[in-house]
């Protein structure tokens, strides 16, 4: 019976993950189909071949490890003695806590609060044992000073490390869609939570966890970068390719001939109706989401290669980005004047 029950769970396993694998191949499929069928229709048009890779190519500047980005941070020890005399405080259970079996594998973010509400019982019993412990009492504050300096290296661990923040700066199966198939403000919203924990209130660990959890259902920050990847790669292969195909379509002294009544309808169609949509919504989602990523960039505690990382994306390959997106229509323009044609589709 047992072995029953456990057979089913799995198969109940298999079949939710079978269903988010296929669901999270889906949320790409949009671009790339838009995409292929704008290229073929082109090609079909101009009667030629147009090759363009579709995939999507790997960031010029890979994140780092993670394991490469874990800073040490020093435990405090106690003796019998001193932990004897703690257990007039607070403090003694916290401390009792977190050296059990579970406290000792906590997750990066239950550690912060941990840290956070350490620091507040080590200031608390340092105050309650001064008359009687005094230099116990001034070995606490020592120790409350030490956590407070290490907060920022812990924050550190936690935003480059931990599973949810790790993962929505770098994997993701997603492209944007139009409209979005995720809740971008949430998500931004929790990532500047998390930006901003170390000047947090101590009232606010509690969303915590949740805010956490907005980062990786979302994962906007990769969403982003992947899209705008994407794009970039198309078009650019498309801009290479295009021009001189353009040029043999034929415009008699300025008169547009039916191909190219043709081509500014397929151009219309899907860059203008489609593309251009969507990417007016990753415009929009991205100019939301560059300003944390800029005040991430400057935190010096977090590694150099992951600030490289973050920078990148928002400079460089937003730049490639928005040129592709430019040069595209520059193409078309130059295209449409040499054949005094609107940028529009005609009606029938």
């Amino acid at each position: 019976m047992r072995i029953l029950k456990k057979i089913n769970r799995l198969l109940r396993v298999i079949s939710v993950l079978t269903l988010v694998s296929f669901l999270w191949s889906c949320t790409g499929a949009q671009l790339n189909q838009e995409m292929q069928e704008y290229t073929q229709r082109l090609a079909r048009v101009l009667d030629t071949s147009i090759d363009v890779d579709f995939s999507l190519p790997s960031s010029d500047v890979p994140p780092p490890q993670r394991s490469d980005m874990v800073q040490v941070i020093p435990a405090v020890d106690l003796d019998l003695s001193e932990f004897y005399v703690l257990q007039r405080c607070k403090l003694n259970t916290l401390i009792a806590e977190r050296n059990t079996s579970l406290g000792k594998t906590q997750a990066l973010s239950q550690r912060w609060i941990y840290t956070e509400r350490l620091i507040q019982e080590l200031d608390a019993c340092a105050t309650q044992i001064r008359t009687e412990e005094p230099e116990l009492s001034v070995k606490l504050n020592q120790w409350a000073e030490l956590k407070r300096t290490q907060r920022e290296t812990l924050w550190a661990n936690l935003l480059q490390t931990s599973d949810e923040t790790f993962l929505a700066f770098t994997q993701s199966a997603n492209l944007l869609q139009n409209p979005p198939s995720f809740d971008h403000k949430a998500g931004i919203s929790s990532l500047y939570f998390i930006a901003n924990l170390p000047s947090a209130t101590s009232d606010s660990l509690s969303l915590l966890e949740t805010h956490l959890k907005n980062v990786i259902d979302n994962r906007t920050p990769i969403i982003v970068w992947r899209t705008q990847r994407y794009i970039h790669s198309t078009l650019q292969q498309l801009n290479l390719t295009l021009p001189d195909k353009l040029t043999e379509v034929k415009c008699p002294q300025g008169i547009a001939s039916e191909q190219a009544k043709i081509l500014r309808n397929v151009f219309y169609l899907f860059f203008i109706e489609k593309i251009q949509p969507l990417a007016s919504h990753l415009n929009a989602i991205n100019y939301q989401l560059t300003p944390v990523i800029e005040q991430l960039v400057e935190a010096p505690t977090l590694n150099p290669l992951f600030k490289q990382y973050l920078s990148h994306q928002i400079y460089e390959q937003d730049q490639h980005y928005r040129d592709a997106m430019h040069q595209h229509v520059v193409m078309w323009q130059t295209f449409f004047k040499r054949c005094n044609l609107a940028p529009t589709a005609s009606k029938a």
